[in-house]
């Protein structure tokens, strides 16, 4: 029973130790890239990573302030955004004219990036024209109208 015992605890033990030893090589393989305002600081104010996994699929995350729109020529191809939080410093309610704009202490955030509407307005509106209950009439809602 003993040599059972000892046995099995060793088998763990060494697929513990092969399973560990592999974990740094699949952690080293997603390359980490910080977009901030200005080229080789990552300032305060700046939340922008771009994630890439060792199959190319790259994930922008918290594009923030400091990225310079759509058209940042820093992202490259963007396959995801995910984004923590709806705060404006994490989603980009605005952003800078270009990278290097402005200073650490005093980016240049100048350019609006607020939706022409909301998704609260497109809710209520929603909920406005959705037909009562009982009845059966589609309705077909899109953002703007």
């Amino acid at each position: 029973m003993k040599n059972k015992s000892a046995t099995s605890t060793l088998a763990v033990a060494l697929a513990l130790a092969f399973a560990m030893s592999w974990a740094p090589a699949f952690a080293a393989n997603v390359k980490v890239t910080p977009l901030g305002g200005q080229e080789g600081e990552f300032c305060p104010q700046d939340r922008a990573l771009i994630f890439e996994e060792p199959t190319g699929t790259r994930i922008l995350y918290d594009p923030g302030r400091t990225v310079a729109g759509a058209n940042d020529p820093r992202l490259g191809r963007i396959d995801i955004i995910l984004v923590s939080h709806m705060h404006g410093d994490h989603v980009g309610n605005a952003h800078n004219k270009a990278p290097n704009s402005g200073t650490c202490e005093d980016p240049d955030v100048s350019v609006s990036a607020l939706p022409t509407w909301s998704p609260c307005m497109w809710l209520t509106r929603m909920m406005s024209i959705l037909p009562s209950r009982g009845s059966s009439a589609p309705a077909t809602v899109r953002p703007g109208s």
